[in-house]
């Protein structure tokens, strides 16, 4: 369901500009927010690019998968479903490659929803998660939106940023073995810029935060 406060909102797709030939370099944190990767440090910042898309249209939307690859050998397939009626776009998880391990999620996760504001909600919903090793864990999760903020990152300072939270349990034979929280941040025209978690009592934020970025050809530091 969504649940949005009622103001005039930004259109989604200029928060995950998604498009074949967008590159963004990833600065890695450790829990403590000390940067395992880029400069100081014995690994270089994660570069991460879109290599490819494929479009499905059906009567009712327009699906497209962008396969996203990253330089730790980590791979992603995110899903934009487009509503031909109302244009309302959301963006979704359907694939990981994670060190080897290949995990499909069925129904896809979605990350982000329509309409981008303060207190849109999601959920709850239940999906599949599969790997090689592993065929019978489901999870149950919802997802709130907060802002906007701002955020200043080394690809430079954004203005009304959004803050998605995910709220996950996952179950294997109906027993709960994970359960956590997904944090993303996305800014206007270039998309995600800092992810975090909490699983138990660790909580990373950040994990995950952009450094540079060209998207649709444009350069962040510009």
């Amino acid at each position: 369901m969504s649940n949005p406060d009622t103001f005039d909102v930004p259109n989604e797709i200029d928060y995950y500009f998604l498009a074949v030939g967008n590159v963004y370099k990833i600065r890695e944190y450790t829990h403590l927010g000390i940067p395992v990767t880029g400069e100081g440090t014995d690994r270089p910042d994660i570069s991460m690019s879109i290599i490819d898309a494929k479009q499905q249209v059906d009567p009712s939307s327009t699906k497209t998968v962008f396969i996203l690859n990253l330089s730790d050998g980590t791979q992603q397939h995110l899903l934009q479903i487009e509503d031909k009626t109302t244009k309302d776009k959301r963006i979704a998880i359907t694939q990981l490659l994670f060190k080897g391990f290949q995990i499909q999620i069925e129904p896809p996760l979605i990350v982000l929803f329509p309409p981008v504001g303060n207190n849109t909600k999601w959920g709850p919903y239940q999906t599949k998660v599969s790997t090689s090793i592993l065929a019978h864990a489901w999870a149950s999760y919802s997802g709130i939106m907060t802002g906007p903020f701002d955020m200043s990152t080394l690809a430079g300072d954004f203005t009304d940023v959004y803050k998605v939270t995910i709220t996950y349990v996952i179950k294997v034979f109906g027993v709960s073995v994970l359960s956590g929280e997904e944090y993303y941040w996305f800014a206007p025209h270039i998309g995600l810029i800092q992810h975090g978690y909490k699983r138990g009592s660790d909580t990373v934020i950040p994990y995950r935060k952009i450094v540079s970025a060209v998207v649709q050809g444009i350069h962040y530091p510009s």
